[in-house]
């Protein structure tokens, strides 16, 4: 799952910066202007919707708030990916901050994956 999200929001945020820069200007735009929040909120829900389905196959034991703390930490890797750009961002970042975070979902140790990238 690590490897798919990774992949998926690398290619749809990162590859394609006109789309990823057009996302984080929406979100920020929201923060101004409440009448954007709907479409965000969807935008955000349809993907966590999604993301969950995963983790109650992972025995998450709360596959909304994991849903969201996937889909929010992945956002933030991408924002600061887009403004400084550095190295393999996939492998070398977001894929071992998922798996990270997948191991303790399913309530393992977490432990260093930086060498399953």
């Amino acid at each position: 799952m690590a490897a798919l999200m990774a992949r998926h929001s690398t290619r749809q945020m990162v590859y394609e910066r006109g789309t990823g820069i057009t996302i984080v200007e929406l979100q920020l735009a929201a923060a101004l202007y409440e009448e954007l929040r709907p479409v965000i909120r969807e935008r955000g829900r349809a993907y966590a919707q999604i993301v969950r389905k995963t983790l109650l196959a992972l025995r998450s034991a709360d596959p909304d708030a994991d849903a969201a703390r996937l889909t929010n930490t992945i956002s933030v890797l991408v924002r600061g990916q887009l403004a400084l750009p550095n190295g393999d961002f996939e492998n070398g970042n977001v894929r071992p901050t998922l798996l990270r975070l997948l191991h303790l979902i399913r309530g393992e140790p977490a432990r260093d994956v930086s060498h399953q990238a």
